[in-house]
């Protein structure tokens, strides 16, 4: 068997309504770019462009995001799904997430089909 390649592990509880998606793509950006000065305050599309821009710059960190309940209240919304989508579809970012309304995906219009590997 092939050994998983090393990388950092961000682990994020979507059940927790406080929640932003600012905050999932600070944890990255910072497992990325270690030295990028950024909060979750930051806007989402800075956010997001250090975090696509720290893998295209060949960095060798990877990261495996756990998103438990990716459906969970405040990441129903289209920016955070597109932000998500976007982030999960970076080389280096593998993405583990769940679902966990049994009919998320019947009764939603989040875009789960746009996420690589789902």
């Amino acid at each position: 068997a092939g050994s998983t390649p090393p990388g950092a592990v961000v682990v994020v509880d979507g059940f927790n309504p406080g929640l932003t998606v600012r905050e999932v793509l600070c944890a990255v950006a910072l497992v990325l770019q270690p030295r990028a000065e950024v909060t979750p305050l930051s806007s989402v599309e800075t956010l997001l462009g250090l975090a696509l821009q720290g893998v295209a710059a060949g960095l060798e960190n990877r990261v495996y995001l756990v998103l438990h309940n990716i459906d969970g209240p405040s990441l129903r919304t289209a920016e955070a799904q597109e932000a998500l989508a976007a982030l999960a579809a970076a080389p280096h970012v593998l993405l583990a997430a769940s679902i966990d309304h049994v009919h998320a995906p019947v009764h939603s219009d989040m875009p789960y089909t746009s996420y690589r590997g789902m």
